[in-house]
């Protein structure tokens, strides 16, 4: 029997070994929530105790050290193993568990050196093992709950058979072996089908467990794929939106430029309208006077020089206009902001008193400012315009006021400009300072927009809020007080 018993173990090693060349990658197993530690160790462990005992014949007693222990710990190994499939084992449990090993081999030593005591040793083995298979019972059993596979389910089947056999076979030794036998290998023919048919049942459960670890696997690549091909499927489709991106822009661009060009057109109408104005009034006043014999020379001169003006201001506002659009940089100089608003007031009071606004001015004697004079003069031009016309919009029987005031704030010099007019609505305020602002009732809907482009160009802002008190629109102009010496800013 003893012969037989190692031609046995040596088969069950080779199949072991087997399982453990073909075992399942580590890497994958770490991906699909396995510790491939465990799992290749217990069969590795399970493998050289199998190996350990058909060696034992020729190699002496160590053999039967080397074999015990080694199948112990292939069997705490293997526990560990199915505990990983639900979670982690703790720290403290491993530290349990070589406790529980060193404890075990220690107590098998300890009978191995006192003498003939192989069925004590025996069931050291027998008993330490037993419960950690009740464990690996449990632990399927508690995974089959979550998962309904069916492997899953045949591994359960033979885990519990497996637990059912060794207890039988733990009684069947104590009653049935041979009392001359030294080892496992000397077991009588009953003793010996009996190990046979348990550490049968050992190798099919390694060989079901390697099989499930494939389908996981095999589920694993096929998840992988499936999720490869999405993203191909998507890296496509985003492809083709990035070629409709590219032409988005380029039809955004050709519309950008035309977009210009029309905000270029309606400046330059919005802007010039005014000078332009003035001079076909002057003009015609001229013509009137020509026949005329009570007028004098110089009168005709003045209106002249009126026209000249004029023209010159139609001039300077093209000329600004092309910097601005162009993105040419800014020439800067030094401004008394008080002296800039007093020559508008001078332009804009006979308008005033005609529609009976009172101007109510509040400025210091002097505040020096960095900007280009053009192109503010056309900002606050355009603020006080439009409180004018809001004003002689606007009805009721209260009294029409601007105020204009200049104040240094901080590091800021501020221009606010005041009107009791009807104001904005609600609706229009979101897009105030908009290219062609579609909300606007009359006009060409760029004024608002080229004084924002110009301070931000001047690195200054322009805000907008409704009056603390009544009806109407406050607008400030906000400058920093000290730009860099010789600024050029685009």
């Amino acid at each position: 029997m003893e012969l037989m018993n190692q031609v046995l173990f040596a088969i069950f090693t080779l199949i072991l070994f087997g399982i453990f060349l073909s075992s399942a990658n580590g890497t994958i197993l770490e991906l699909s929530g396995f510790r491939s530690f465990y799992w290749r160790y217990s069969i590795g462990f399970r493998a050289t105790a199998f190996l350990a005992w058909a060696l034992a014949p020729i190699v002496g007693p160590s053999a039967l050290i080397v074999a015990n222990f080694s199948f112990e710990a292939s069997v705490i190994l293997l526990a560990l193993f199915l505990r990983s499939w639900r979670v982690v084992p703790s720290e403290k449990l491993l530290r349990f568990l070589v406790g529980y090993y060193f404890t075990v081999c220690l107590i098998y030593f300890y009978l191995l050196l006192i003498g003939d005591q192989f069925i004590q040793r025996t069931n050291v083995i027998a008993i330490s093992s037993l419960l950690m298979m009740i464990w690996e019972a449990i632990e399927v059993l508690l995974i089959c709950k979550r998962k309904k596979d069916f492997i899953l389910k045949i591994i359960a089947i033979f885990l519990v058979l497996q637990l059912a056999l060794a207890i039988t076979s733990i009684i069947f030794i104590n009653t049935n072996l041979n009392q001359d036998a030294k080892n496992i290998l000397q077991a009588n023919l009953k003793s010996s089908l009996m190990l046979w048919i348990v550490f049968g049942i050992h190798i099919t459960i390694y060989t079901l467990i390697n099989s499930y670890l494939y389908k996981r696997i095999l589920i694993s690549e096929k998840e992988a794929n499936s999720k490869y091909d999405q993203a191909s499927k998507e890296r496509l489709e985003i492809q083709a939106l990035l070629v409709e991106r590219e032409n988005l822009i380029a039809n955004l661009i050709k519309s950008n430029k035309t977009a210009v060009t029309g905000a270029l057109a309606a400046s330059l109408a919005h802007e010039l309208s005014q000078p332009l104005g003035s001079s076909l009034l002057n003009a015609q006043h001229l013509k009137s006077l020509i026949d005329s014999p009570n007028s004098s020379p110089k009168f005709k001169k003045d209106i002249i020089e009126l026209i000249e003006t004029d023209t010159k201001r139609a001039g300077e506002i093209i000329h600004s206009l092309r910097k601005i659009f162009s993105g040419d940089a800014i020439s800067f100089e030094q401004v008394d902001l008080p002296q800039l608003v007093s020559s508008l007031i001078h332009l804009v009071t006979p308008e005033c008193k005609s529609s009976k606004i009172k101007l109510i001015i509040q400025m210091p004697e002097k505040c020096l400012v960095e900007m280009n004079y053009v192109e503010i003069y056309q900002v606050i031009l355009n603020l006080l315009n439009n409180a004018i016309q809001s004003l002689k919009r606007s009805e009721g029987s209260r009294a029409k006021e601007i105020q204009i005031s200049v104040s240094e704030i901080g590091p800021k010099v501020l221009l606010s400009i005041i009107d009791n007019g009807d104001g904005i609505s609600d609706d229009h305020e979101h897009s105030l300072f908009e290219l062609l602002d579609p909300n606007k009732s009359s006009g060409l809907g760029v004024g608002l927009w080229l004084c924002k482009h110009i301070m931000v160009r001047h690195h200054a802002d322009i805000t907008y809020r409704k009056p603390i008190k009544g009806a109407g629109a406050v607008f400030s102009l906000s400058f920093p007080i000290k730009q860099l010496d010789n600024s050029k800013y685009e």
